[in-house]
This record gives C-alpha cells, structure tokens and sequence, in this order.
C-alpha cells in the first residue's frame, strides 16, 4: 500500500494531467450535446476524432520509441487516447439519461390521455 502512495505523489504531475484531460472531455461532450442534440452521432464526433488521432500518435510513438521524441509522441497519444475513451462514454451516458427521461414523458402523457377518456 505504500509503494502505491509512492507511485501516486512521484507521478503527481501525469495525474493530475489525467484529470484535467478527463473534466476537459467532459465539456466538450456535454457542450456538443447541448449544440447538436438533434443530430445524435455529432456528440461523439468528437471523440472518435480524438481517438483516431490517438491511434496515429501511439504508432508514431512506436516507430520512434527510441528517441525522445517517441516517448513524447506516445505520452500525447495515451492522452489523447483517454480524452477520446471519456467522450465517447460519456456522450453513451448522456444518451441514456436521455432516453430515461423521454420514457417518462411518454408515459405520463399516456395517462394523461387515459384520464381524459
């Protein structure tokens, strides 16, 4: 257990740069939401763009894995990575918070309709 303390206050830094990336997809999902809630698939554009870029820097990463430039390239495409990882599941989230909300709507104005006959 202590060892695991260590790793978390040596890596403070990459942590904290984690979450920020995390609440920064967060937005960009949820501002996405707000803008295109009409068009579904826009949501998760953003997203999916970010993980392709990922994609690419990880393989460029791999190539270069020698060279400093290629641990750069990686440490970009594992953030990317997770920017895009929490936009798409997040924009899933919101989807089915959605849904939830639009069933109780039918429903109520299903009975609603019941009453009046």
């Amino acid at each position: 257990m202590a060892s695991l303390l260590d790793l978390i206050v040596k890596y403070k830094g990459e942590s904290v740069t984690v979450l920020l990336v995390s609440i920064a997809a967060i937005l960009v999902t949820l501002f996405a939401y707000i803008f295109f809630n009409r068009r579904r698939i826009l949501k998760y554009l953003p997203g999916i763009l970010s993980l392709l870029i990922s994609v690419l820097f990880l393989i460029l990463g791999y190539i270069l894995i020698l060279k400093k430039s290629g641990l750069k390239s990686l440490e970009i495409g594992v953030f990317t990575g997770v920017f895009g990882a929490v936009c798409i599941l997040f924009g899933f989230i919101l989807d089915l918070i959605d849904s939830i909300f639009k069933k109780k709507k039918k429903v109520k104005k299903v009975n609603k309709i019941k009453e009046k006959k």
